[in-house]
């Protein structure tokens, strides 16, 4: 192979691995707002529930500020969940908040509605930290590319070198084995 020809490979693989690394680069980047995205809701839905039961034992005039509290929690989540495309704990966890926590019934049994607060809001958390552990579709395609690149080389490597290594190593032994015998 003369000198043009690998320069040209070379730069294709160059150009190959830069393309990919920013892909990563951006996938990675995609993965660490997603997981404070996930940080910042569960911090979130924690305080809304703290703030609504807390409504149960509080004195009648501190009321208007829990319930100021509530909306203004409610709100946070709502616009965290707001898709067009809600899965189906995500919409039954907004169910809940508008049905019972925006209601704030003071004397009604939460008791489901908590369990099932808390088990919705698990599945949501649990859903998207899989999603962040798995890594973007596009970050998965370019580490493929990125090992398919690798692999490529070294196969070509392989066909180029190994040959010509051969026959090195074949003379070696030869030349050892004359001088030894």
């Amino acid at each position: 192979m003369d000198a043009g020809t690998a320069s040209v490979i070379a730069a294709i693989i160059a150009a190959a691995a830069a393309g990919v690394g920013l892909v990563i680069t951006k996938e990675n980047k995609t993965s660490e707002f997603r997981q404070d995205w996930i940080d910042g809701l569960r911090e979130e839905l924690a305080e809304l529930m703290e703030t609504f039961m807390r409504l149960r034992f509080v004195m009648p005039e501190q009321l208007p500020d829990l319930r100021g509290k509530i909306y203004f929690l409610s709100a946070k989540v709502k616009l965290r969940l707001s898709s067009n495309k809600l899965t189906n704990d995500e919409s039954k966890l907004l169910e809940i908040i508008d049905t019972y926590i925006l209601k704030m019934d003071r004397t009604s049994d939460i008791t489901n509605v908590i369990e099932d607060y808390f088990g919705y809001s698990s599945n949501i958390l649990k859903t998207e930290w899989e999603r962040v552990k798995i890594g973007e579709k596009k970050y998965r395609l370019a580490v493929a590319i990125s090992y398919a690149i690798l692999l490529s080389f070294g196969i070509y490597c392989a066909t180029w070198f190994i040959p010509a290594l051969s026959e090195k190593i074949i003379d070696f032994f030869s030349h050892l084995f004359d001088t030894l015998f």
